[in-house]
């Protein structure tokens, strides 16, 4: 009958809705994924940052990726997501403090060994971990860990004021961090990491720098 041909005319165009739908949405997680692991790769290739400094094309090349991902980011409220929680791993930054660009020589960031960062956005609490091997040249140097510990303020559903309260040096130093010792750092792109199981935050600090961190999920 003419009212059956209609439903079958009907099911059939919203099936083919569906379809289209759906391909669409894994050619953009494709394009997404594929994006992320170019950014990771110039990330590792330019050893956290230390071989992209300012003015260099690999830096420009590594910020334009990391551009076109915070136009494409859907988690307008990280702070409230599950997924920024936990131990992550920074792949790039254009900190050079965090780098230890103008450190002495014998204290500089390993190289061999991930600077970490511990994120509870429930508990309002983060804490960085840098790894140093001093005196290398010595039967293989003396390996250890500074870190901060920090409270955060939220400012926003993606922004947080970062009070630092207490460095530690390997675990033999630790001392409480001046008042003075604050700063901002704003979530710009944050995925759960289902896809491709490594899960990817950008944020950007109150001086303009850029970090690129990864957790395992």
């Amino acid at each position: 009958s003419d009212y059956a041909s209609q439903e079958i005319s009907r099911e059939l165009r919203e099936q083919t809705q569906s379809n289209l739908a759906s391909m669409r949405q894994r050619i953009e997680d494709m394009k997404l994924e594929g994006l992320k692991t170019d950014l990771l790769l110039a990330c590792d290739a330019s050893r956290r940052g230390l071989e992209s400094p300012a003015g260099s094309e690999e830096r420009e090349r590594i910020v334009r990726m990391i551009e076109e991902l915070e136009q494409l980011n859907k988690e307008k409220a990280p702070l409230q997501s599950e997924s920024i929680n936990g131990e992550w791993t920074l792949r790039w930054t254009t900190s050079d403090s965090v780098l230890g660009r103008k450190r002495m020589r014998g204290f500089r960031v390993a190289q061999d060994r991930p600077i970490l960062q511990m994120i509870d956005a429930k508990g309002l609490k983060a804490k960085n971990v840098e790894p140093v091997t001093t005196f290398s040249w010595i039967f293989g140097g003396i390996r250890y860990d500074n870190s901060v510990e920090a409270e955060l303020e939220p400012m926003s559903s993606s922004k947080v004021r970062v009070l630092f309260k207490q460095f530690k040096i390997g675990s033999l130093l630790s001392f409480n961090a001046p008042s003075s010792a604050r700063g901002e750092l704003d979530t710009t792109y944050l995925d759960d990491g289902s896809l491709s199981g490594t899960s990817l935050r950008i944020s950007r600090g109150d001086k303009g720098n850029l970090f690129v961190l990864t957790r395992t999920v």
